[in-house]
């Protein structure tokens, strides 16, 4: 059945993101009056582990303030902030959401997984890994990674620390800088996807990125956007049939 209104998701970005709201927005106009996005930010400067845990204390004070608008679902929308201690601790993230809340909830981390999965028909589909972090963050992730059955054979990082940095890399900058690592790896196995991290990076529209690498593209906005889609579409949101199907940059019909 069709909501009466918009539905509504709470997201919870790093203070210091500047990406997701603007991507976010491409996705709500595309849905018109069937989803609405409303935001909290949880302090962070620099993608560092100690700034990344540190992030978390807030958030339960985030989440009240969130809940009180009655939103429908929720998503941490910070991928190192939710893989930087493994599996377990996004979980805990997402089941600290969902019981205060009572309302679906998931993590960036979760949401990557999930869509790397699911958009090839491998069952272990090797991937490269794309990052703006700084080495240590990045090997953190492609541990994260492996350990969920994503082999990474090559990963490439930009070596940022501020965040606001981050949020500043053009699409054609990033481009530039993958292709650059592509065509500088000595690849023994053929990568079946590329994994852009960070939601803080611009790659909406995932498919101007898949156009110019020839390579099917998942990244972190992606892969929460459709996650939350997925949530939503229990919830009666009409327009989630369209994506259904295993597409590799997964909101395409929403986001050109």
């Amino acid at each position: 059945m069709k909501p009466t209104s918009p539905l509504r998701c709470g997201i919870f970005i790093p203070s210091s993101n500047t990406t997701v709201e603007k991507e976010a927005f491409l996705l709500m106009n595309t849905l018109r009056d069937q989803i609405s996005f409303h935001f909290s930010r949880l302090y962070l400067r620099s993608v560092t582990e100690e700034a990344l845990l540190d992030m978390k204390k807030d958030l339960e004070a985030e989440i009240i303030k969130l809940a009180s608008a009655e939103m429908d679902c929720y998503l941490y929308a910070c991928t190192s902030g939710s893989f930087i201690r493994g599996m377990s601790y996004a979980k805990s993230i997402s089941d600290e959401i969902q019981k205060h809340t009572g309302k679906p909830a998931i993590t960036t981390a979760e949401a990557i997984v999930k869509a790397i999965k699911s958009v090839t028909d491998t069952h272990q589909p090797r991937i490269i890994l794309i990052t703006p972090y700084i080495e240590s963050i990045t090997l953190t992730e492609k541990k994260f990674l492996e350990n969920q059955g994503i082999p990474v054979i090559h990963h490439t990082s930009m070596g940022i620390k501020n965040n606001l940095e981050i949020g500043r890399i053009s699409p054609t900058r990033l481009v530039d800088f993958i292709q650059s690592s592509i065509n500088n790896a000595e690849l023994s196995l053929e990568p079946d996807l590329v994994f852009v991290s960070c939601t803080n990076i611009q790659t909406m529209p995932v498919g101007f990125l898949e156009q110019n690498l020839g390579l099917p593209v998942v990244t972190s906005n992606s892969a929460s956007f459709y996650a939350i889609i997925m949530a939503l579409k229990k919830q009666g949101l009409d327009k989630a049939t369209l994506i259904e199907q295993k597409t590799s940059h997964l909101l395409g019909e929403y986001l050109f």
